[in-house]
């Protein structure tokens, strides 16, 4: 198979504008919106991809074996009502946001 020879730049460009010119006021839309969401698709895994911290380390706390079954209890009770504590202002919070809402009549 034969390479071509030269390759004419200006012959391109009418062949490109030839083209162009006989296509449809909608292909053009079309062609537009499918580089911009394939062109956003690219970027948001790009983005993504990007760490922005460090990660976060969680300690466990260490028990001693020794530890009675009273001060096991105790202990989850503590870790209980610091749960329903949290839980609660939550629930504040997002009440609150509801009544906003309702105001707004949605």
């Amino acid at each position: 198979m034969a390479l071509p020879q030269r390759f004419n730049v200006a012959a391109a460009f009418r062949d490109l504008t030839a083209f162009l010119r006989a296509r449809e006021r909608h292909e053009y839309i079309f062609a537009v919106l499918a580089v911009a969401i394939t062109g956003f698709i690219v970027f948001a895994f790009n983005h993504d991809s990007k760490f922005t911290q460090a990660p976060q380390i969680v300690y466990v706390e260490s028990w001693p074996a020794t530890r009675s079954d009273a001060e096991i209890k105790r202990d989850i009770t503590a870790d209980q009502a610091a749960r329903d504590k949290a839980k609660a202002e939550r629930q504040a919070e997002f009440k609150k946001i509801d009544d906003g809402l309702k105001a707004w009549g949605i």
